[in-house]
């Protein structure tokens, strides 16, 4: 049972796991996906500039993107070169979970928070902007 353990943390935490690894391409594919939803962000808030809320909640996702893909092709770099400590499994794994939690967070803005600021602008401009006067008597 220990023994069973300690292969566990040795899998993860091997500042050395060898230049074999078999996500080159599916992690090459991910940094191509990244940068062209990048571009896509970034071009679709060019193109609805009228949507202020829209730009405003997600005018930091194109460069965050960007972010990610940089550091998955540093892994793969270093991963390939076997650099001591920078391909862990553990920084992988941490970088994916780091990925999965800012996509859910991206979609959660835009599934709650969006519309509620779009309804909230909504109103705002269709209510009066003038007091009622009082009668005179």
């Amino acid at each position: 049972m220990m023994q069973a353990i300690y292969n566990l943390l040795l899998y993860f935490f091997n500042p050395l796991p060898g230049p074999q690894f078999n996500f080159y391409v599916v992690i090459l594919i991910l940094i191509l996906i990244l940068v062209a939803s990048s571009v896509y962000v970034k071009i679709h808030l060019k193109t609805h500039k009228e949507d202020k809320n829209l730009r405003r909640l997600f005018k930091h996702v194109p460069g965050k993107l960007v972010t990610f893909a940089a550091y998955f092709f540093v892994y793969i770099i270093a991963r390939y070169a076997n650099i001591y400590l920078f391909s862990m499994r553990t920084l992988l794994f941490a970088t994916l979970t780091w990925l999965a939690y800012f996509l859910y967070q991206t979609y959660e803005t835009y599934r709650v928070s969006y519309p509620e600021l779009k309804h909230r602008h909504l109103e705002q401009m269709n209510a009066s902007k003038y007091l009622k006067r009082k009668k005179k008597k």
